[in-house]
């Protein structure tokens, strides 16, 4: 079986998904977090530091929230509560005419959600630990 990134690489053209396709591995992706193959593999996942790109998709969506409320005039709240059709229009507006300042404020907060990341696996580690010698 492929996994997602050797599919995702041989695919012609790497689209967006629909929300029904979205939906249909969400579906997928929640029958398999179920199993304990896959809890065994986030468990391993935990104690260890997230990639580059993670970090930096962390902060790209951190500077996306913080354009939406600055520029777009809606709270993190209402943002979550709005239908995913007038989230999908918002962002794009958003992302047409603030797309260079999320782009540098993210490489800014980068810094930072690394941090946050190091400050997360001290602290796993640090109960994992504490669990040891209970």
């Amino acid at each position: 079986m492929k996994t997602f990134k050797e599919l995702m690489q041989s695919l012609p053209e790497k689209k967006a998904m629909s929300f029904a396709q979205r939906r249909k591995v969400g579906i997928r992706m929640g029958r398999m977090a179920r199993s304990s193959a896959f809890q065994a593999k986030l468990k391993r996942l935990r104690g260890k530091m997230a990639t580059p790109e993670k970090l930096m998709r962390r902060a790209r969506k951190q500077a996306k929230m913080l354009a939406i409320k600055k520029f777009g005039g809606v709270s993190a709240k209402n943002y979550a509560q709005m239908p995913a059709s007038k989230r999908v229009t918002f962002d794009n507006r958003i992302l047409a005419t603030k797309g260079a300042f999320i782009q540098k404020v993210a490489k800014k907060l980068l810094r930072t959600v690394r941090q946050k990341e190091i400050q997360r696996l001290k602290t796993y580690k640090q109960n994992l630990s504490d669990k040891k010698w209970r």
